[in-house]
């Protein structure tokens, strides 16, 4: 597994791929992830959303690209209650300071196992086998990518 890592929107993303890619090969996705943070960047003054943000209350255009992250993030939000969630933790990183918020964010792939163990243990939500798969497909892949990481820390330890 080749695995490649980069600096954007204030995170290390991490891309692991079976074959091995050159520089050229990564500009695409370096790109693309640029793009995306100079649509939706709150920490880039000169970002549209920021542009944005400071016309409250005026009818201003918006780029296409970023009126499709809109009109998916609306579709989310009719979709789902994350919302809930959006501004419960938005409210709470205000409170408790950006890098405590950071520390308790990592906690979500422990409760995302959580979240569908129990769905599996008790809950009604699994009763079809390709919902089952459908949801534990990513918890499997999680687990794995874990012991993997344990796995080259042991190692190189």
């Amino acid at each position: 597994m080749n695995e490649y890592r980069f600096n954007s929107m204030s995170t290390m993303v991490h891309i692991s791929i079976t074959r091995e890619l050159f520089a050229n090969d990564l500009m695409p996705v370096y790109k693309k992830f640029e793009q995306i943070e100079d649509l939706c960047s709150r920490f880039r003054p000169d970002s549209e959303l920021s542009r944005i943000n400071r016309q409250i209350g005026k009818e201003i255009p918006v780029s296409e690209e970023l009126y499709t992250i809109f009109e998916a993030a609306l579709r989310f939000y009719e979709e789902t209650d994350f919302l809930i969630l959006t501004i419960v933790t938005s409210k709470a990183r205000k409170k408790i300071g950006y890098q405590r918020w950071r520390k308790l964010h990592a906690l979500n792939p422990f409760l995302y196992i959580f979240v569908t163990v129990h769905g599996l243990l008790s809950g009604t939500d699994f009763q079809g086998t390709i919902l089952s798969v459908v949801n534990l497909a990513p918890l499997l892949m999680m687990g794995m990518m874990m012991l993997e990481k344990k796995e080259k820390a042991t190692a190189a330890n």
